[in-house]
């Protein structure tokens, strides 16, 4: 379910696009997703579960019911898909006591046969946990409060990434049984990252010299460079707004999915981590944004007003900007 966020940005022109799928996410359809739950269950008896899962999957997003969540459930236990479908089979729970449903004891005692079969990984400090830790279990990035916390996982074999502030990134590589066991992970104390190279320092006075102006001398050329450094502002700032809608929209579903805070059951994993993802990408695109419409506007005001070129003398401990303005 991961959008592949750090992949790669949106052009300015697919921004509509965005905002349709939003407003699409949000429709509920109970007509249709009564369709799709009675082909998802025919191809299920017919033993097609791969084809199955899918059409179930979107009958629930159409409309949440306890039925729908407990054959989806079956579906994902039958592709492998086990931590998926302990995830669901827990949602089922919580549907049947909120809903009074009859069917929560056998709901609940399903949940309790296959978790006695779904593995999970708990990865923990044995020193203190460092400052910006976080947790990357395969494509999954966690945050720190996923530490110590028994994560369910399908049966198979799972890359653990640790990071942290100014520290190498720990690595390591685990396998699951389909037993129900807790494999435990201890993270040892993270190495030291390598400093950055070290910038040369020119100590003394230094002889003045022109550097070339960071603006075109000709305004013309400075009202071209202020329009396409405030277009380009402008672009980052709607690429900023759709991306800030869709984190809020993923969070939204993460929550409804399994998390609760900081603590997500799957699915809610990977919604949640789609949310963080998608408000970063909108920060950045905000503040790159500003600072290009307010160079653009700049650029404009000096485009009207410089007289002669600009001139940057470098000296001892000094810069001097020359010019007439």
């Amino acid at each position: 379910m991961s959008l592949g966020l750090r992949a790669s940005l949106v052009a300015l022109v697919v921004i509509p696009t965005f905002v349709g799928s939003i407003a699409a996410a949000e429709t509920r359809d109970p007509a249709m997703a009564t369709e799709l739950f009675n082909a998802g269950r025919d191809l299920m008896k017919s033993g097609n579960y791969a084809a199955a899962c899918p059409k179930l999957a979107t009958s629930l997003a159409l409309d949440a019911k306890v039925g729908t969540m407990a054959r989806l459930a079956e579906c994902e236990e039958h592709v492998g898909q086990l931590a998926r479908a302990r995830a669901h089979w827990e949602q089922a729970i919580n549907l049947a006591r909120t809903d009074g449903d009859p069917r929560l004891p056998k709901v609940e005692a399903e949940w309790k046969r296959l978790d006695g079969v779904v593995p999970k990984v708990d990865v923990e400090f044995g020193a203190p946990i460092p400052a910006g830790a976080s947790l990357r279990v395969d494509s999954l990035d966690l945050g720190p409060a996923s530490f110590g916390l028994p994560l369910p996982v399908d049966p198979g074999d799972h890359t653990i990434v640790v990071a942290a502030t100014g520290k190498r990134e720990w690595t390591a590589t685990v396998h699951a049984s389909p037993d129900g066991a807790v494999t435990r992970v201890e993270v040892p104390r993270l190495a030291d990252a390598p400093p950055p190279p070290s910038s040369v320092v020119t100590r003394g006075p230094v002889a003045s010299s022109p550097v070339a102006p960071s603006v075109p001398s000709s305004k013309r050329g400075i009202r071209i460079a202020a329009i396409a450094t405030g277009g380009a502002g402008v672009a980052a700032l709607g690429i900023g707004t759709a991306f800030g809608i869709l984190a809020s929209q993923k969070l939204a579903d993460s929550n409804r999915d399994g998390c609760n805070g900081n603590a997500c059951a799957q699915p809610g994993f990977a919604e949640r981590n789609d949310a963080r993802s998608a408000g970063d990408v909108s920060t950045g695109m905000f503040i790159a944004g500003g600072v290009l419409a307010a160079a653009g506007i700049s650029l404009a005001v000096l485009s009207t007003r410089t007289e002669r070129p600009l001139t940057v003398t470098a000296g001892a401990g000094s810069l001097r900007l020359e010019g007439t303005f």
